[in-house]
């Protein structure tokens, strides 16, 4: 693990993709992580490589995706089983899903659902 300190956004996909793995080590209990959708669940998915965090809400939503991490204890043998599992196929079909959720399906989807919403009304 090496800290590279801050990265520009237009940056982050170089950094990505020179990753062999994707870690995000988010602590599971702070009220941020609870709330939010960390835009690099999709930075990471979208390098096609395999991908461990702590167990984020967010994260959970997609367990063919992501591997978890539950404890320290455990992460070794987490990041060991990620990468000596992972295959060409993983990469693709990962790839496939961060490409149908990026921001522009993400935000057609919002809108859909909120106009949906004040029909209703």
């Amino acid at each position: 693990v090496e800290a590279i300190g801050r990265v520009a956004q237009s940056d982050v996909w170089r950094w990505y993709q020179s990753f062999e793995l994707c870690w995000m080590p988010y602590d599971i209990q702070h009220p941020f992580n609870i709330a939010c959708c960390p835009t690099k669940i999709f930075d990471a998915l979208g390098t096609g490589r395999p991908f461990v965090s702590t167990a984020v809400p967010e994260c959970l939503l997609y367990p063919e995706q992501i591997r978890l991490i539950t404890s320290a204890a455990d992460a070794p043998d987490v990041f060991a089983r990620a990468l000596a599992d992972w295959t060409p196929e993983q990469a693709t079909q990962q790839l496939a899903f961060a490409k149908a959720n990026d921001w522009h399906t993400r935000a057609q989807w919002l809108l859909e659902q909120l106009e949906n919403a004040s029909e209703c009304r």
